[in-house]
Protein backbone atom coordinates (compact mmCIF):
# COMPACT_ATOMS: atom_id res chain seq x y z
CA UNK A 1 0.00 0.00 0.00
CA UNK A 2 1.46 3.62 -0.89
CA UNK A 3 2.30 5.08 2.50
CA UNK A 4 1.37 8.53 0.58
CA UNK A 5 -2.34 7.59 0.39
CA UNK A 6 -4.15 9.20 3.35
CA UNK A 7 -7.00 6.29 4.44
CA UNK A 8 -10.33 7.21 4.62
CA UNK A 9 -9.79 10.18 2.34
CA UNK A 10 -8.28 9.32 -0.80
CA UNK A 11 -5.90 11.71 -1.60
CA UNK A 12 -2.59 10.56 -3.12
CA UNK A 13 -0.61 13.65 -2.85
CA UNK A 14 -0.35 17.07 -0.71
CA UNK A 15 -1.19 19.36 -3.76
CA UNK A 16 -4.60 17.60 -3.66
CA UNK A 17 -5.14 17.89 -0.17
CA UNK A 18 -4.16 21.73 -0.60
CA UNK A 19 -6.79 21.95 -3.23
CA UNK A 20 -9.02 20.40 -1.24
CA UNK A 21 -8.31 23.36 1.67
CA UNK A 22 -8.87 25.92 -0.82
CA UNK A 23 -11.68 25.05 -1.70
CA UNK A 24 -13.14 24.78 1.55
CA UNK A 25 -11.59 28.33 2.08
CA UNK A 26 -13.98 29.46 -1.01
CA UNK A 27 -17.05 28.31 -0.06
CA UNK A 28 -17.01 29.41 3.37
CA UNK A 29 -16.40 33.04 1.92
CA UNK A 30 -19.35 32.38 -0.31
CA UNK A 31 -21.31 31.28 2.60
CA UNK A 32 -19.51 34.66 5.42
CA UNK A 33 -18.75 37.50 3.13
CA UNK A 34 -17.17 39.25 6.49
CA UNK A 35 -14.44 36.79 6.10
CA UNK A 36 -13.33 37.25 2.46
CA UNK A 37 -10.91 40.20 3.66
CA UNK A 38 -9.14 37.80 5.91
CA UNK A 39 -8.94 34.88 3.01
CA UNK A 40 -7.91 37.29 0.25
CA UNK A 41 -4.77 38.11 2.66
CA UNK A 42 -3.73 34.80 3.53
CA UNK A 43 -1.46 32.48 1.27
CA UNK A 44 -3.08 29.38 0.04
CA UNK A 45 -0.75 26.96 2.12
CA UNK A 46 -0.90 24.24 4.36
CA UNK A 47 0.97 24.00 7.39
CA UNK A 48 0.58 21.15 9.86
CA UNK A 49 1.41 23.20 13.28
CA UNK A 50 -1.05 26.19 11.72
CA UNK A 51 -4.16 23.97 9.72
CA UNK A 52 -6.35 23.99 13.63
CA UNK A 53 -8.97 21.34 14.03
CA UNK A 54 -11.84 24.81 14.60
CA UNK A 55 -11.23 25.84 11.33
CA UNK A 56 -11.44 22.33 9.17
CA UNK A 57 -14.67 22.38 11.52
CA UNK A 58 -15.76 25.46 10.63
CA UNK A 59 -14.92 24.90 6.66
CA UNK A 60 -16.87 21.96 6.14
CA UNK A 61 -21.29 21.72 5.82
CA UNK A 62 -23.39 20.26 8.39
CA UNK A 63 -23.92 17.51 5.98
CA UNK A 64 -20.31 16.76 4.89
CA UNK A 65 -19.26 14.76 8.62
CA UNK A 66 -17.07 11.93 6.36
CA UNK A 67 -14.45 14.99 4.50
CA UNK A 68 -13.83 17.09 7.88
CA UNK A 69 -13.11 13.28 9.88
CA UNK A 70 -10.81 13.04 6.82
CA UNK A 71 -9.28 16.27 7.22
CA UNK A 72 -8.57 15.67 10.53
CA UNK A 73 -6.54 12.49 9.96
CA UNK A 74 -4.85 14.15 7.00
CA UNK A 75 -3.46 17.09 9.46
CA UNK A 76 -1.98 14.33 11.81
CA UNK A 77 -0.31 12.07 9.08
CA UNK A 78 0.74 14.85 6.72
CA UNK A 79 5.07 13.81 6.22
CA UNK A 80 7.35 16.39 6.56
CA UNK A 81 9.18 16.86 3.91
CA UNK A 82 13.65 18.01 3.34
CA UNK A 83 13.26 18.89 7.30
CA UNK A 84 10.53 21.69 6.84
CA UNK A 85 7.53 21.83 8.78
CA UNK A 86 5.37 23.38 5.64
CA UNK A 87 5.71 22.74 2.04
CA UNK A 88 3.56 25.64 0.03
CA UNK A 89 1.44 23.73 -2.48
CA UNK A 90 -0.34 25.37 -4.97
CA UNK A 91 -2.85 23.54 -7.14
CA UNK A 92 -5.35 24.41 -10.13
CA UNK A 93 -9.20 24.06 -9.10
CA UNK A 94 -9.78 22.21 -11.85
CA UNK A 95 -8.57 19.50 -10.44
CA UNK A 96 -11.12 16.24 -11.15
CA UNK A 97 -10.51 14.64 -8.15
CA UNK A 98 -11.00 17.87 -5.90
CA UNK A 99 -14.64 18.35 -8.03
CA UNK A 100 -15.23 14.75 -7.24
CA UNK A 101 -15.15 15.03 -3.49
CA UNK A 102 -16.68 18.64 -3.80
CA UNK A 103 -19.31 16.86 -5.87
CA UNK A 104 -19.42 13.80 -3.84
CA UNK A 105 -20.60 15.93 -0.49
CA UNK A 106 -22.78 18.07 -2.41
CA UNK A 107 -25.16 14.45 -3.79
CA UNK A 108 -24.58 13.11 -0.18
CA UNK A 109 -26.12 16.55 1.12
CA UNK A 110 -28.72 16.85 -1.33
CA UNK A 111 -29.78 12.97 -0.95
CA UNK A 112 -29.92 13.50 2.97
CA UNK A 113 -32.76 16.21 2.27
CA UNK A 114 -34.49 14.40 -0.60
CA UNK A 115 -34.43 11.41 2.27
CA UNK A 116 -36.08 13.56 4.48
CA UNK A 117 -38.25 15.37 2.40
CA UNK A 118 -39.23 12.03 0.99
CA UNK A 119 -40.16 10.51 4.23
CA UNK A 120 -42.49 13.72 5.38
CA UNK A 121 -43.62 13.48 2.29
CA UNK A 122 -44.88 9.87 3.05
CA UNK A 123 -45.68 10.75 6.36
CA UNK A 124 -47.98 13.48 4.73
CA UNK A 125 -49.25 10.80 2.77
CA UNK A 126 -50.03 8.66 5.05
CA UNK A 127 -51.60 11.17 7.18
CA UNK A 128 -53.66 12.53 4.29
CA UNK A 129 -55.29 9.16 3.87
CA UNK A 130 -56.33 8.87 7.68
CA UNK A 131 -58.02 12.04 7.43
CA UNK A 132 -59.72 10.70 3.96
CA UNK A 133 -60.71 7.29 5.86
CA UNK A 134 -62.11 9.46 8.69
CA UNK A 135 -63.73 11.79 6.64
CA UNK A 136 -65.56 9.01 5.03
CA UNK A 137 -66.52 6.77 8.05
CA UNK A 138 -68.32 10.52 9.31
CA UNK A 139 -69.94 11.34 6.05
CA UNK A 140 -71.32 7.67 6.20
CA UNK A 141 -72.45 7.70 10.21
CA UNK A 142 -74.12 11.34 9.08
CA UNK A 143 -76.01 9.58 6.22
CA UNK A 144 -77.23 7.33 8.95
CA UNK A 145 -78.14 9.60 11.33
CA UNK A 146 -79.85 11.95 8.68
CA UNK A 147 -81.71 8.50 8.40
CA UNK A 148 -82.66 8.02 11.69
CA UNK A 149 -83.54 11.49 12.53
CA UNK A 150 -85.96 11.59 9.18
CA UNK A 151 -87.52 7.79 10.95
CA UNK A 152 -88.09 9.58 13.83
CA UNK A 153 -89.56 12.80 12.70
CA UNK A 154 -92.08 10.44 10.72
CA UNK A 155 -92.61 8.53 13.90
CA UNK A 156 -92.78 11.32 15.95
CA UNK A 157 -95.49 13.14 13.11
CA UNK A 158 -97.54 9.99 12.94
CA UNK A 159 -97.87 9.54 16.79
CA UNK A 160 -98.76 13.48 17.09
CA UNK A 161 -101.35 12.90 14.57
CA UNK A 162 -102.50 9.77 16.11
CA UNK A 163 -102.80 11.22 20.02
CA UNK A 164 -104.93 14.04 17.78
CA UNK A 165 -107.58 11.90 16.52
CA UNK A 166 -108.12 10.32 19.96
CA UNK A 167 -108.25 13.18 21.78
CA UNK A 168 -111.28 14.30 19.31
CA UNK A 169 -112.58 10.95 19.40
CA UNK A 170 -112.89 11.20 23.27
CA UNK A 171 -114.39 14.51 22.59
CA UNK A 172 -117.05 13.05 20.84
CA UNK A 173 -117.69 10.00 22.82
CA UNK A 174 -117.83 12.21 25.79
CA UNK A 175 -120.79 14.07 23.73
CA UNK A 176 -122.50 10.70 22.57
CA UNK A 177 -122.54 9.97 26.11
CA UNK A 178 -124.20 12.92 27.20
CA UNK A 179 -127.04 11.97 24.52
CA UNK A 180 -126.91 8.35 25.95
CA UNK A 181 -127.35 9.59 29.02
CA UNK A 182 -130.49 12.03 28.76
CA UNK A 183 -132.65 9.54 26.43
CA UNK A 184 -131.74 6.73 29.27
CA UNK A 185 -133.74 9.03 31.55
CA UNK A 186 -136.08 10.03 29.05
CA UNK A 187 -136.98 6.26 29.01
CA UNK A 188 -137.02 5.67 32.45
CA UNK A 189 -139.21 8.22 33.29
CA UNK A 190 -141.81 7.32 30.24
CA UNK A 191 -141.29 3.69 31.55
CA UNK A 192 -142.40 5.02 35.39
CA UNK A 193 -144.99 6.70 33.77
CA UNK A 194 -146.41 3.76 31.94
CA UNK A 195 -146.06 1.65 34.92
CA UNK A 196 -148.10 4.03 37.07
CA UNK A 197 -150.78 4.39 34.74
CA UNK A 198 -151.05 0.86 33.88
CA UNK A 199 -151.64 0.10 37.90
CA UNK A 200 -154.32 3.10 38.09
CA UNK A 201 -156.26 1.56 35.30
CA UNK A 202 -156.03 -1.44 36.95
CA UNK A 203 -157.56 -0.40 40.07
CA UNK A 204 -160.24 1.69 38.32
CA UNK A 205 -161.40 -1.42 36.72
CA UNK A 206 -161.39 -3.28 39.38
CA UNK A 207 -163.50 -0.50 41.65
CA UNK A 208 -165.96 -0.47 38.90
CA UNK A 209 -166.87 -4.04 39.01
CA UNK A 210 -167.34 -3.95 42.86
CA UNK A 211 -169.77 -1.23 42.59
CA UNK A 212 -171.66 -3.18 39.81
CA UNK A 213 -171.03 -6.31 41.98
CA UNK A 214 -172.66 -4.18 44.87
CA UNK A 215 -175.25 -2.76 42.83
CA UNK A 216 -176.21 -6.43 41.95
CA UNK A 217 -176.51 -7.40 45.58
CA UNK A 218 -178.49 -4.42 47.03
CA UNK A 219 -181.05 -5.22 43.91
CA UNK A 220 -181.60 -9.10 44.78
CA UNK A 221 -182.13 -7.89 48.52
CA UNK A 222 -184.50 -5.38 47.81
CA UNK A 223 -186.66 -8.25 46.07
Amino acid sequence: INANIIYGVGFATQEMIQEFADKFNEIRNLLNPESREDSSTTPKTVNSSTLERPKVAELASPKMTNQQNSTDTLKKDLPLENGNSSTSMKTSDESPLHNKCVTNGTDKTVNSVDSELEKKLESLKIDNEKLRQALAVSSVNSKKWDQELANLKSHNARLTSALQESTSNVEEWKKQLQIYKEENAKLKKAQSEAYFKEVVDEYILRIKKLEAENIRMKSILHE
